[in-house]
C-alpha cells in the first residue's frame, strides 16, 4: 500500500471545502486506499493551524468536529520520528517536516499545495504530488 504525508495545506484545503481533489484524498484515506505517515511535528503542525482564529468555525469535517479527524492521524497514520538534520528547503524552512518524515518513513509520495515543494518534483526517491495529480495516480497509476 501507498504510504503518504500530507502537507498541512492539503488538510487544511479539504476541511475548508467538501468539493475538489483534497477531500477526496482524505475520504481515499479514510476508505484506506493508502496510508499517511505523520510525525509528531507534523501533527502538532496541523493542530497549530487547526486552531488560528481566522479559520475557527470554518474548518469542517463530515459534519463532526475537526479535532475528530486530528484524532485520526495519531490513531490510524503511521508514527514516524525523523532522526538527524532536517533538510534545508530554500524559502519555506517549515517544510523540511514533511521531507524529513517522508524520508524517514520512506513514503512514496509527499502530497502538497506548496510551490516550494512542488517545484522539487521529488526528494531522495520520494515523488510529490499536488491532491489533483495525486488523485489521478491513485486511480489510474502510472498511465494518467
Amino acid at each position: 500500500m501507498k504510504l503518504v504525508v500530507l502537507d498541512t495545506n492539503v488538510l487544511i484545503s479539504a476541511l475548508l471545502s467538501q468539493k475538489g481533489a483534497p477531500i477526496q484524498l482524505l475520504r481515499a484515506w479514510r476508505s484506506r486506499e493508502f496510508n499517511v505517515a505523520v510525525s509528531e511535528a507534523i501533527l502538532d503542525e496541523y493542530k497549530r493551524v487547526i486552531a488560528y482564529g481566522h479559520l475557527k468555525g470554518k474548518l469542517q469535517f463530515a459534519g463532526r468536529p475537526v479535532e475528530t479527524i486530528i484524532s485520526e492521524f495519531q490513531e490510524f497514520g503511521i508514527l514516524i520520528e525523523p532522526s538527524g538534520e532536517w533538510p534545508i528547503v530554500p524559502g519555506d524552512p517549515d517544510d523540511a517536516m514533511i521531507l524529513a518524515c517522508a524520508v524517514a518513513g520512506r513514503a512514496d509520495f509527499i502530497v502538497s499545495g506548496d510551490r516550494h515543494l512542488l517545484d522539487l518534483g521529488q526528494y531522495q526517491g520520494v515523488r510529490i504530488f499536488t491532491p489533483a495529480a495525486f488523485l489521478l495516480h491513485l486511480r489510474y497509476g502510472e498511465s494518467f
